[in-house]
């Protein structure tokens, strides 16, 4: 789905799209007019979020666009790994030796950073919210888009997340952990 198509979905216009998911007209703009291209990753989390906002705000929407939303899978997946085709994302890692709930957050973060559509629901099939709130909240290693979407998402304030926490200490910037 192009980010016009979702615009268009919810019906709002360039300004207002971009008012509601924290980016700016001009970027929409080029991405719309093809002057420049939207990153895989941020795709992915605008139709996970406008898939979202359509689910629990706009069911009339849902109803005329019936293909939008896969049928939902009920209960929390039992996934004891990452499947192999995500390792092009741990290119650090071997994912046969993280543990998924050890490294949750690492991974969560991981994931929602540099994956695709597939491997943002494979975290939300594997965690529970409440592992990807505290990911928003722990992990500095995050995107600014990335960032602002899980800020919006679980309603945190900045000063809730160690992404835009920072400390000044003799005259640097350093990360608050």
């Amino acid at each position: 789905m192009t980010v016009r198509e979702m615009r268009q979905m919810l019906k709002l216009s360039q300004a207002k799209f971009g008012e509601k998911y924290g980016i700016p007209k001009r970027t929409i703009e080029s991405w719309e007019a093809g002057e420049r291209i939207c990153p895989e990753y941020v795709l992915s989390l605008l139709e996970r979020c406008v898939k979202d906002d359509v689910k629990n705000e706009n069911r009339d929407v849902l109803e005329e666009n019936p293909d939008i939303i896969k049928k939902e899978k009920s209960g929390m997946n039992q996934n004891k790994s990452i499947p192999s085709k995500f390792q092009i994302y741990f290119w650090d890692a071997d994912i046969n030796n993280l543990d998924i709930d050890e490294n949750k957050y690492y991974i969560i973060a991981r994931l929602y950073t540099k994956g695709n559509f597939d491997a943002i629901e494979w975290v939300h099939q594997t965690y529970t919210e409440k592992d990807i709130e505290e990911t928003a909240r722990k992990r500095r290693a995050l995107d600014p888009i990335v960032a602002n979407y899980l800020r919006q998402k679980y309603s945190l304030q900045k000063e809730e997340m160690a992404y835009y926490r920072t400390e000044e200490m003799g005259g640097h910037m350093l990360w608050a952990y």
